[in-house]
């Protein structure tokens, strides 16, 4: 099982391949954002993920779902210049959906399931998002 340490040290891409997942993004998540996400579901319309979003000196791990934009997937992908080789691929639709329409909240009645997290605690942070992702594994 890959532990918050390891996946804070791996290449995110390398990450996901290793858990079945897919991400798009930059090498550094924490630092600079990036989306993990599971195609598992996509048939029914949705992709769940775990993004990191680097706002205002501070990053936000949350767990979502990025929804397929049924009645306008020309619109995602003219907003993210989607080459047309890529158009009608799993990976190409999510992303552009991720990208046009950005990550609906999971929550429930505990709350949303986001957290923020300082420069200084980026461990935390992987602590956190490691578990969200072991759980996008498990649906892969």
């Amino acid at each position: 099982m890959i532990t918050a340490l390891q996946a804070q040290d791996m290449n995110p891409w390398l990450l996901a391949q290793e858990l079945g997942i897919c991400y798009t993004g930059d090498m550094s998540p924490f630092d600079h954002g990036g989306t993990f996400y599971s195609i598992a579901d996509w048939e029914h319309g949705y992709a769940s993920c775990v993004r990191f979003e680097r706002v205002e000196g501070r990053t936000l791990v949350e767990y979502g779902t990025i929804n397929r934009c049924d009645d306008d997937m020309n619109a995602a992908h003219d907003y993210c210049d989607t080459p047309d080789e890529f158009r009608e691929t799993v990976v190409g639709q999510v992303e552009a959906c991720l990208f046009h329409g950005g990550v609906e909240t999971a929550e429930d009645f505990g709350g949303r399931y986001l957290e923020w997290f300082d420069e200084d605690q980026e461990s935390a942070a992987w602590e956190q998002a490691i578990n969200w992702i072991r759980g996008l594994s498990s649906e892969a």
